[in-house]
């Protein structure tokens, strides 16, 4: 029924989009007007706040979980001799358009689609319809012109605000899951909306600005400050005095709301600047967190109809968020998520240390991971409201258990490693954390899953894929590799080759990430004519230096491990285990909390609509009581010449949320048969024992060549022809790689797919390679094969 709940959608977005495109149909005017009887009041309901909701609904009881990664991908396609063969044409094209590589979205042209135009359209068409109703014989025509101008880029950015800007923010938004868009990619919708937003909001006040001070010769400080004799939440008969222009306690108050809407974008705006937000990443968390929702405020308080255009947007994320919120609070109350070991993977440069950490998880949790995903860690003796992403991966051969793996590059992973390894506290704030330097347990919360949930089956879509790594961006591809493995020896998808460039400067990580999860891939091997080449490319100067010298070295050029038995020896990672707790009890305390478990109120996660249900009934009844009080609210409360009444309706419909999320999470518990495990269908990763490997399963080619440190490094294409194309190989090479000659087995396909993660400059120079802005010159057969990109990254 996934068919069903994404046709929904699509059909409430293009009813929205319409409405911006073609503002001048009168169909949604006339629904509003039979519907509320109330067309200007009635428009929004109809046009944007009803099709929003019903998508989210409709996703919520429709949408289930998908089959395990690469199940519903075959090779070919087998049609029954009876239908005739044009229709068998016809469906076998079908088919492989469906079936034909995709790539990610690109989020910049869709939001210029679908953001920028229809609003453009929107804005044109107000402006000729205003324009036009002006009276040229008017003495006052021309300042006439410029307040409708300025009222029709007002309703541009109350239209953004409503839309565009909380649907990409949401947590565990129904709309970005059917669309199966991630998150941090589908931020770019929200940066696109936002600078639309801001824009038309500093227009709208400044074309008013204008009005005042050339046209109507007016100071703009007396008509922004309201007087003293304003300030009363009573009914008053003061009237202020205004300079060549009426006046009133509440049109002063309304300028000086717009006024307040406009600095407050303009702050999120500044901190939200590449540079800004890349060193003060707390400051701009904070602003977004304060700010965001005063905007909205203060936008309700100066638009008398600012609530119902807004309610759409504003219960989508109340619906979607508000539950998961108070999970996670329950969840911290139990102790927060279990932490069953802490290691740290030593490094000779003490600031490229990484941290391990691993988690107990439970059976939901490992039947709804996917290859590639992420969660979100919050640690709130660290920071309370900030959230970092991490990439996550099941431990091979430990079941329930999932681990991270994490460089201190910021202050918050920093903070994070050092509270983790030895338990102080990183802050000097004593009455809520003690004193600082003292010793306290772990603590700290997940929320996931996020990002792609189909990167096995992307990969399985082409027939040579090459994997491109850097440093800890190792990470997404780690389950990867063994999920693709699994469906290529199961006979799924088209892929022939695999290839994995990793581009590592620490050989303690190698050395971590190859005995964790490189050696059980080599014991398992490929039994499908598959060949899978994991290359890694140690690059690091210092350890580099001394790397035929260090005994626990990798050895020299001429080691070979065959079989799983290494005929020289291979030095493990360096590892710190965590000692933070001195006594038997304290230890004890490290077991406590509770298993990560993905939230319950996520969408397209239960297998059964039994485990729909509970969210389904928590939103629909949020979303038409939320309804209820924006429309009542709206009709009889609030005054055409009040601003604090209008202050009443999102003061409520956030309590609502309040009231039905603690509802939803209290059933979780009492009502446990509308979310039982049967829902989940545990989807378990094996691994083979490197202990008994089959002797024909793989064989390891490690090559250490002496190339200078900041030469490019090629790779030698006849010692890796040398490995059978049954066989999942390892190499190990010294130097830096050259990244057009890594690329080119693409050649070798004709649908090759590239997947990156790592460093911007690695991943720029990867997509130069494959043809951003050179045209493909590098490979020879970029002009008659069309190579997909895939890029995972957690930088907005």
């Amino acid at each position: 029924m996934n068919a069903a709940a994404l046709a929904i959608t699509l059909a409430c977005c293009l009813w929205t989009l319409s409405f911006l495109i073609f503002s001048n149909v009168t169909l949604f005017q006339d629904l509003a007007i039979n519907i509320f009887l109330d067309k200007k009041g009635g428009l929004p309901l109809v046009a944007i706040a009803f099709p929003l909701l019903i998508a989210a609904c409709s996703i919520l009881l429709l949408g289930r979980q998908n089959v395990p990664e690469g199940m519903t991908l075959r090779r070919g396609v087998t049609l029954p001799h009876q239908i005739p063969a044009r229709i068998q044409v016809l469906a076998r094209c079908t088919l492989t358009w469906f079936q034909a590589p995709k790539t990610d979205p690109n989020f910049n042209m869709l939001a210029f689609i679908v953001i920028f135009l229809p609003s453009f359209k929107y804005l044109a068409s107000s402006l000729h319809r205003h324009l036009k109703e002006i009276d040229t014989t008017d003495p006052d025509a021309f300042g006439a012109a410029v307040a409708e101008a300025a009222d029709s880029f007002g309703m541009v950015a109350v239209i953004l605000m409503s839309i565009f800007l909380l649907i990409p923010t949401t947590k565990h938004s129904a709309i970005l899951g059917i669309l199966g868009w991630d998150p941090v990619s589908a931020v770019r919708l929200h940066i696109w909306a936002g600078r639309l937003l801001i824009s038309a909001t500093v227009i709208h006040g400044s074309l008013y600005m204008y009005r005042w001070k050339y046209i109507q010769d007016a100071s703009i400080l007396r008509l922004i400050v309201p007087p003293a004799g304003c300030w009363t939440l009573r009914d008053t008969d003061f009237t202020p005095t205004c300079q060549n222009i009426d006046c009133t306690c509440y049109s002063l108050f309304r300028n000086l709301t717009g006024v307040l809407a406009s600095a407050v974008f303009l702050a999120i705006f500044v901190t939200s600047l590449n540079n800004v937000r890349r060193t003060r990443y707390a400051l701009f968390y904070r602003i977004h967190i304060i700010s965001g929702p005063l905007a909205f405020l203060m936008v309700i308080c100066h638009y008398k109809r600012a609530m119902p255009y807004l309610a759409g947007g504003i219960l989508y994320y109340l619906t979607s968020s508000v539950p998961v919120y108070l999970e996670k609070y329950m969840v911290q109350r139990q102790g927060g998520t279990r932490i069953l070991s802490v290691q740290q993977i030593v490094s000779m440069d003490d600031r490229r240390a990484c941290t391990v950490l691993t988690v107990e998880a439970s059976d939901s949790a490992l039947s709804r991971y996917r290859a590639g995903q992420y969660v979100r860690v919050t640690a709130p003796l660290i920071a309370k409201a900030i959230s970092h992403p991490f990439t996550i991966n099941p431990v091979p051969g430990q079941p329930n258990q999932l681990c991270i793996i994490f460089r201190s590059t910021g202050k918050f992973t920093t903070q994070l490693a050092s509270f983790l390894l030895d338990g102080r506290i990183p802050t000097a704030d004593k009455k809520r954390n003690g004193h600082p330097g003292s010793k306290t347990r772990p603590f700290l919360t997940i929320d996931g899953f996020y990002g792609p949930s189909c990167r096995t089956s992307q990969v399985l879509q082409h027939d040579v894929v090459v994997l491109v790594a850097g440093g800890v961006g190792i990470t997404p591809f780690l389950t990867l590799l063994h999920r693709v493995c699994d469906s290529m020896n199961q006979n799924r998808g088209i892929t022939k080759k695999v290839v994995l460039h990793w581009v590592c400067r620490e050989e303690a990580l190698f050395k971590h990430v190859k005995q964790v999860f490189f050696d059980p891939l080599l014991a398992r091997g490929s039994s499908a004519g598959v060949s899978m080449i994991l290359s890694v490319h140690l690059t690091g100067t210092a350890e580099s230096a001394e790397f035929n010298d260090d005994p626990e070295s990798i050895g020299d050029k001429n080691d070979r491990f065959v079989n799983g038995r290494q005929e020289s020896a291979l030095g493990g990672a360096s590892m710190q285990e965590m000692e933070c707790i001195d006594d038997t009890e304290s230890r004890e305390s490290i077991m406590a909390g509770v298993p990560f478990s993905p939230s319950k109120f996520t969408p397209l996660s239960k297998r059964t609509y039994k485990g729909n249900l509970l969210p389904f009934i928590s939103s629909a009844t949020n979303a038409l009581a939320g309804l209820w009080v924006v429309w009542y609210f709206y009709k009889h409360v609030q005054t055409d010449q009040s601003v604090s009444t209008r202050l009443l309706s999102p003061v409520l419909v956030v309590m609502l949320a309040v009231v039905t999320g603690t509802a939803a999470n209290i059933a979780t518990r009492y009502f446990y048969w509308l979310d039982s495990e049967e829902d989940f269908v545990a989807v378990p990763v094996t691994f083979t024992s490197v202990d008994k490997p089959n002797d024909d399963s793989f064989e390891m080619i490690n090559k250490l060549h002496n190339a200078h440190s900041t030469e490019e490094f090629a790779v030698d294409e006849t010692a890796s022809a040398s490995s059978s194309h049954e066989r999942v190989a390892l190499e190990v090479n010294k130097g830096r790689p050259d990244v057009t000659r890594l690329l080119r087995c693409l050649d070798q396909g004709s649908r090759p797919g590239v997947f990156l993660c790592g460093p911007e400059s690695l991943v720029e120079n990867v997509k130069l390679a494959v043809g951003g802005n050179t045209g493909c010159a590098n490979l020879s057969r970029c002009g008659h094969v069309k190579i997909s990109l895939y890029e995972e990254s957690f930088i907005l």
